[in-house]
């Protein structure tokens, strides 16, 4: 019975140690500024970028997020990373959407690193908060960009302290 258990333990092991293919998917939701977006990137981590095949979804192609033939999305091999601008510097902006998909043989891809970038300002920087959020599936990881809101909390907090500030003044004029 232990050289069963060992060979069905043994089996289990060699079919997890020998991954398929990793997929990782980035988009971008419906939440951002896509008229101050003129660029974005990633660093990929724990694998060289030459092992790494980039697809990119165009919107002609399944109503993909980036504009076909608009934007130059590239391997970066100096700084193991994948970047991205719009070659028209904003006539054409992304869309809601799947914008890529990176796929590696037998190796886990790790990104991080996120940035987005705006030719409005001088040092390009995207002046609105985001976030990427991640995301374990079946067919693998997904990274979304996504605009990090205001919570109401904050708003509210705000009131209750103009609020107390005046009951205060009222006080002390009285």
């Amino acid at each position: 019975m232990k050289k069963i258990l060992l060979g069905f333990f043994l089996a289990v092991l060699l079919s997890v140690s020998m991954a398929n293919a990793a997929t990782v998917n980035v988009s971008f939701d419906d939440t951002l500024d896509f008229t101050a977006i003129h660029g974005f990137g990633f660093n990929i981590v724990g694998i060289s970028i030459d092992d790494v095949t980039l697809n990119i979804i165009t919107t002609a192609t399944n109503g993909g997020a980036v504009p076909g033939g608009l934007w130059d999305i590239y391997k970066s091999s100096s700084n193991n990373s994948i970047d991205a601008y719009d070659l028209t510097w904003g006539n054409f902006n992304l869309s809601p959407g799947l914008a890529l998909t990176l796929t590696t043989e037998d190796k886990p891809i790790t990104l991080s690193d996120f940035y987005l970038s705006d030719s409005n300002y001088a040092d390009g920087v995207y002046r609105l908060p985001f976030t990427v959020l991640e995301k374990i599936t079946a067919e693998g990881v997904n990274y979304t960009y996504s605009a990090v809101p205001v919570p109401s909390s904050i708003i509210i907090f705000g009131f209750g302290i103009c609020a107390l500030l005046g009951i205060k003044r009222k006080k002390s004029n009285g």
